[in-house]
């Protein structure tokens, strides 16, 4: 009895330590599998997180692109604005300087056709006053001929 006891005692070890073995072998199969789902996981996260920022950069270095093309445009048109207004000063300048000149042509015409009006009225005083003395003369003429 005390062999049967001793035998199965040793077979009872030997089941519990296949047993055991058998377990670990499980556990360190399980726990290498979930590593390496949690490895893959973490990888694919990772590789997804890095696509992410690349597409950040791309659409971060297009924003500055696009806000440095802008800026670029706002100087442009400053430049022009500053232009226009520019030719509008010396445009209202001229105007001005052009309205001073026809004002100078308007007195100096008038003037002028007051000079002419004054040489008419002159000459036609001095015409009337030759006619005058031409009438004088032919009357004088004609009384010293009778």
């Amino acid at each position: 009895k005390i062999l049967q006891t001793s035998a199965k005692t040793i077979v009872l070890n030997d089941v519990r330590t296949v047993m055991e073995d058998k377990c670990m072998s499980a556990i360190d199969k399980f726990q290498k599998d979930v590593l390496k789902n949690f490895e893959k996981s973490i990888t694919a996260k990772i590789t997804h997180l890095e696509s992410v920022s690349a597409q950040f950069d791309t659409h971060e270095r297009h924003i500055f692109e696009f806000l440095s093309t802008i800026k670029k445009d706002i100087a442009e048109l400053d430049k022009k604005h500053n232009e226009l207004r520019n030719n509008i000063t010396q445009s209202s300048s001229s105007i001005a300087n052009s309205k001073t000149t026809l004002l100078q042509l308007q007195t100096n015409i008038d003037k002028t056709k007051s000079d002419i009006g004054n040489f008419a009225t002159m000459a036609h005083t001095k015409i009337q006053n030759y006619a005058k003395m031409l009438q004088h003369k032919e009357d004088a003429f004609k009384k010293v001929k009778h």
